[in-house]
């Protein structure tokens, strides 16, 4: 069950809870309710954001584009997430629905954007073939697959910088009915960063958004999971997304209710669950998972209402300043500029303002000092914080 987080909880989205995202996005449609083999919609798996070998009629690249913003030293971390299809040897019959893939991790780690914006950094990557043990013992099959990550940068100038990365399934063209083995099934990328920040496409700082627009995305979209770390696939996501704290595990279809989901796993028959238990691998811990939720983890899948987070700001917090009400040139000329508060103060009618200085500001001492002109002030909700 997927939602958008708060932007405060965005920032301060653990790599956990950023990991459950990925994972949900991995999986999603990789087995579907009623969750049995011999339901028809899971004899093929509806994987989003699956290249194929070149020629084969299907798309066999992706390409992210994505603003950085952090000085020419931010280093950039990209790492490609796919699934890859396992087949049975030998005929064997396949009795495990939920395990005949293996995740499959690809990196291109630690490149400085400038040495980006000098040429790019290429990974070729391959996988197999070779031969895995899956429960009970059948012995499953991976098939050859091949393809490549390039990474490359723009400078964009003022410390900003266009990161593009592309992804292509560079595979040989195996027979028709061997498609499907021969993908990268489910792909993503995850791009990291340390020091610097991430800005958002759907809402980009004042200064970039003609850039923003100039970004593109074929294939797959980039959501911010934290201004540190962005995950692109096929799925569309908002920034900021996070699996709703109520549910209780994966159901490989976020989009879907948790508590119609888990009501239908319920009511199905002795037989039908029989047929999940047999098939084993992630249908069957769903299933077990489900009938062991208590009452009170059942009544808390009926909904929940959201509030904001309440912060209070201190001297000393460092914050992004974002301008709502227009009042003046200055809420354009600062708007999405860092800047660290120096006191929180209270009008007569109970109002709140933030008195910050801009960091970038050569005259942020002044400001500390009190002196006029290198302080300003904002509503609470005009500035928000970065950690």
């Amino acid at each position: 069950m997927l939602e958008r987080a708060s932007r405060a909880h965005g920032l301060e989205t653990s790599r956990a809870a950023a990991n459950a995202v990925a994972r949900a996005v991995l999986y999603e449609g990789f087995v579907l309710y009623p969750y049995r083999s011999s339901s028809l919609k899971n004899r093929y798996r509806w994987l989003f954001g699956t290249l194929a070998p070149p020629g084969m009629g299907e798309d066999h690249a992706m390409r992210t584009e994505c603003l950085l913003r952090g000085g020419p030293h931010a280093p950039v971390r990209v790492s490609l997430h796919f699934l890859q299809l396992l087949h049975p040897v030998g005929g064997e019959k396949l009795p495990n629905l939920g395990a005949d893939a293996v995740e499959r991790e690809v990196s291109v780690d630690g490149v400085h954007a400038t040495v980006l914006c000098r040429g790019d950094s290429e990974r070729l990557f391959s996988f197999g073939p070779e031969t895995l043990h899956g429960e009970r013992g059948v012995r499953m099959h991976a098939e050859r697959v091949e393809g490549l990550i390039r990474v490359s940068a723009h400078d964009l100038g003022g410390g900003a910088y266009r990161v593009r990365v592309d992804v292509e399934n560079t595979t040989s063209c195996p027979q028709q009915g061997q498609v499907s083995l021969a993908s990268l099934a489910s792909a993503h990328t995850r791009i990291e960063t340390e020091g610097a920040e991430f800005c958002s496409l759907a809402d980009p700082p004042a200064d970039l958004r003609d850039e923003a627009t100039m970004c593109k995305n074929v294939g797959a979209w980039p959501a911010l999971l934290t201004r540190q770390l962005i995950l692109s696939s096929a799925i569309v996501l908002p920034d900021f997304p996070a699996v709703a704290a109520e549910s209780p595990g994966d159901l490989f279809d976020a989009t879907e209710i948790d508590e119609i989901l888990t009501l239908r796993i319920l009511a199905l028959t002795d037989e039908e669950k029989a047929e999940v238990r047999r098939q084993g691998g992630h249908a069957r811990d769903l299933l077990e998972r489900t009938e062991s939720l208590g009452t009170d983890e059942l009544a808390r899948l009926h909904g929940a209402v959201r509030a904001r987070p309440a912060r209070r700001l201190r001297p000393g917090d460092r914050v992004r300043i974002v301008p709502r009400r227009r009042a003046d040139a200055l809420d354009v000329a600062l708007a999405q500029r860092l800047a660290t508060v120096v006191s929180v103060e209270e009008d007569f009618e109970g109002a709140t303002y933030v008195a910050v200085t801009v960091d970038d500001d050569p005259g942020a001492d002044l400001g500390r000092a009190g002196q006029p002109g290198h302080r300003f002030f904002f509503h609470a909700d005009e500035v928000e914080p970065c950690s």
